[in-house]
């Protein structure tokens, strides 16, 4: 196989542009260094290397000046790239998600469980949603709260009425908790009023903060609330260790989205609002919940015994 002859791995990592597969990219990459010695190098996807182009031209001035030992994209731009680039530089090749390519096309495919594959090839690692870069939470604050807010998408219906009836409650029922309110890019600014105009929490907009801020607030909040509709943040606030709750959504329809929601509140994971509302209790797990360190640990077992079979050929 490729790779460094000091035994540090070389990891490179295809960015597509979107921040969602960057971040999942990243947070396997990164789960990887922190276990054994690695260089992660980025490869910007451009239009010369994205997609099918990647199969007519590769230049080699454009990518790290070492071999790769693994190559994790994300996305389906990522997907023709992530097969040239190994056949013609070797390594192993890892995808995130579900390709649009026939898994067989790939060394390793990391798949959401909600996918709920008839077989699981020898190459498929199980996930429980998607990776992203946060880390379990050493040093939580007992009354930090986090309240994180999206807006309409093309899986769930928005009301400001309703999430805003449900922030309220969460306010009213834990006076003693300093609570934090983070709208997103979606969020509709008459519920931004509304929340100004009737509680008395921190409201924080994304224009507001750098894109370090919240990875620290999830590092120290204890509680976080997470609107329905924001299903990777819901993964990243139950990595960082912290209770996390449901703001509840109307659906437009089940699909694998809310199929993720429903597996985590299925596993006890996490408390949707409506239960909390009747019990005041939010669910705890019982292990801590990381799952980029657990795929992180799994890929470097296969990686060491691929390795092993190709020395001995």
């Amino acid at each position: 196989m490729a790779g460094a002859t000091d035994n540090t791995l070389n990891i490179w990592c295809l960015m597509d542009g979107k921040a969602g597969h960057q971040n999942q990219v990243l947070g396997c990459a990164e789960a990887i260094q922190r276990k054994t010695a690695a260089q992660i190098h980025a490869v910007e996807l451009s239009g010369w290397n994205r997609g099918v182009w990647s199969i007519f031209r590769t230049d080699k001035p454009s990518l790290p000046d070492v071999p790769p030992d693994l190559i994790i994209g994300a996305g389906h731009a990522s997907h023709v790239p992530l097969c040239t680039l190994r056949r013609r530089f070797g390594g192993l090749s890892v995808v995130l998600m579900k390709p649009s390519l026939p898994l067989a096309c790939f060394d390793i495919c990391l798949v959401p469980d909600v996918h709920r594959l008839k077989r699981v090839p020898h190459n498929v690692i199980l996930t429980k949603g998607v990776l992203n870069r946060v880390l379990p939470g050493t040093d939580k604050i007992a009354t930090a709260g986090l309240l994180l807010v999206g807006g309409p998408s093309s899986h769930y219906r928005w009301s400001d009425e309703k999430v805003l009836q449900q922030v309220t409650q969460v306010l009213i029922r834990q006076p003693d908790m300093n609570w934090t309110i983070a709208t997103s890019r979606r969020t509709p600014e008459t519920f931004c009023r509304a929340v100004e105009n009737v509680t008395m929490a921190t409201l924080i907009r994304p224009d507001d903060v750098g894109s370090d801020w919240l990875p620290a607030q999830l590092s120290t909040a204890a509680t976080v609330w997470v609107s329905e509709d924001s299903v990777s943040m819901t993964y990243e606030a139950l990595t960082s260790g912290s209770q996390v709750g449901i703001l509840e959504l109307q659906r437009h329809r089940s699909n694998r989205v809310t199929d993720c929601i429903d597996t985590l509140v299925e596993a006890n994971l996490v408390s949707r609002w409506s239960k909390w509302h009747q019990s005041g209790h939010l669910s705890r797990p019982a292990a801590r919940f990381c799952e980029a360190e657990r795929c992180a640990t799994e890929l470097l077992s296969r990686f060491r015994c691929e390795r092993i079979v190709s020395r001995a050929a």
